[in-house]
């Protein structure tokens, strides 16, 4: 008797020929949360960020890796920017309701878990401090998603 592979070409993580189920791990985070920041400080986000779980079964983020780029420096979302030197180039990070801390990272709480073929939104926000001149097309944070069976 020989063993044949499973093959999957409906793609719904059942083999077509025995039924059984195919493990996928496959999960699309957004590869850029744009942010604008207008004269008077305010600032604006995009509303339509989400997680997508592509996967067999349900997922979990387990940490947020925050990086600052370009000189910049990563303070707690509650940082008061009015109190901030002007070109100081900080910037606080809000994903969720979770808020970038003093040492730069995003402790998570919630629940962050994608069910299968489900998405989880990422409404976001951050306080910039004022600059002098316009900043246009600059990467000023990095997030890195580490993303995990759900136990």
């Amino acid at each position: 008797m020989t063993e044949e592979d499973h093959h999957d070409d409906d793609s719904d993580c059942y083999c077509d020929d025995c039924g059984y189920l195919m493990t996928r791990f496959s999960v699309t985070v957004p590869a850029t949360l744009s942010l604008v920041m207008d004269k008077d400080g305010n600032v604006y986000a995009a509303t339509n960020a989400n997680i997508y779980n592509n996967s067999t079964a349900a997922v979990k983020v387990n940490e947020i890796g925050l990086t600052a780029q370009n000189g910049w420096v990563i303070v707690p979302y509650a940082t008061n920017m009015a109190n901030e030197k002007v070109d100081s180039k900080q910037i606080g990070f809000k994903l969720r309701s979770d808020e970038s801390d003093a040492g730069g990272q995003m402790p998570l709480a919630g629940d962050w878990s994608i069910g299968r073929d489900e998405s989880l939104a990422l409404p976001y926000d951050a306080v910039v401090s004022a600059s002098t001149a316009p900043i246009e097309g600059e990467t000023v944070l990095q997030a890195m998603f580490v993303i995990d069976w759900r136990d």
